[in-house]
């Protein structure tokens, strides 16, 4: 879907723009192991990708272009989530720190390591493991998920009707990512994990999913 947006539009991402590239966790380099490889983009995020895969490489800023060029194609409101949408979709009515339960499981996701149906050193494809009891799937873990609000550390003085949190933000160009990712350990990928970003920040950790607004029929 997202190759269908590059071909249609001829939008470069961040990470091919002037061959900035995309980070990504080399063990090897001295101190902290993210850096960025030039050579990494959308197409080539450094680990084996095949249209089945979510989309990773991509900013913010990338994701917004991409809905916005998707509501255009199919005359349909398509967005980011907010926040709280994606977290509300993401525990699937539950209040344990996995949608599942309490306790981390292979068998349910795809983080660090491999076991179970985690057959997976990286990304997974989508899919791959059980949905929520909203129908909902790979939220935890695989990759994180950019969202569209602007990141607060706290919630205090959250909005409460599931909006976008865009006021008094602490940096405008700082955004939040959910979900954790294949290389967190458990702990990493509860239902609460949070992280904030630049809006053109990008990594082959990170990718996004969509929401689409409810219509009423004519």
């Amino acid at each position: 879907q997202f190759r269908q947006f590059i071909e249609s539009s001829g939008y470069v991402t961040d990470a091919e723009k002037n061959n900035r590239g995309c980070v990504h966790e080399d063990m090897n380099a001295p101190g902290t192991p993210f850096v960025m490889n030039p050579k990494l983009t959308w197409k080539t995020p450094g680990y084996e990708q095949t249209d089945g895969h979510p989309v990773t490489c991509v900013s913010w800023h990338d994701a917004q272009q991409y809905v916005a060029w998707l509501s255009a194609e199919t005359k349909t409101p398509y967005r980011l989530p907010t926040e709280v949408e994606w977290e509300r979709a993401a525990r699937g009515g539950q209040a344990t720190a996995y949608f599942w339960g309490s306790k981390a499981s292979n068998n349910q996701a795809n983080y660090s390591g491999v076991g179970g149906k985690d057959q997976w050193p990286a990304v997974a494809p989508v899919g791959q493991f059980p949905a929520n009891k909203y129908y909902v799937q790979d939220t935890s873990g695989n990759l994180w998920e950019w969202v569209e609000d602007c990141w607060h550390t706290t919630y205090h003085n959250a909005p409460i009707d599931g909006k976008a949190w865009e006021a008094g933000c602490e940096n405008p160009s700082v955004r939040v990512r959910r979900g954790g990712s294949w290389d967190m350990n458990g702990a990493g990928m509860r239902s609460a994990i949070r992280s904030p970003g630049s809006q053109h920040d990008r990594s082959n950790l990170y990718g996004f999913r969509v929401a689409r607004d409810w219509q009423k029929k004519q």
